[in-house]
């Protein structure tokens, strides 16, 4: 059988790189649900952030003087911001 030089080093590389590989697909699994569960963790320590949140914008709102257009775009830029991670958050505990 003819061998071509060098064929059974390149073998062994592709089996080191193979086998690095799987031990990375496993670590970024691991580092995955660990981020899931700090989500997870959080989601349940601040439950109550939604129901205060709904209270607090108009409120703010109401008593903020028209003067302060800086802050009151900061409050609706804010409120965007939660409204989006609560849709993520939805779709989080939708998976």
């Amino acid at each position: 059988m003819l061998t071509v030089p060098g064929l059974e080093t390149l073998q062994a590389r592709k089996r080191e790189l193979l086998l690095e590989s799987d031990v990375n697909r496993q670590i970024l699994q691991l580092e995955a649900k660990q981020i899931r569960l700090v989500v997870q963790h959080w989601k349940q320590s601040y439950s109550w952030v939604p129901g205060a949140w709904t209270w607090a914008v108009p409120i703010a709102g109401f008593l903020m003087p028209r003067r302060f257009k800086k802050a009151r775009s900061l409050i609706a830029t804010a409120s965007m911001v939660w409204m989006f991670v609560r849709k993520l958050w939805q779709r989080e505990g939708k998976q």
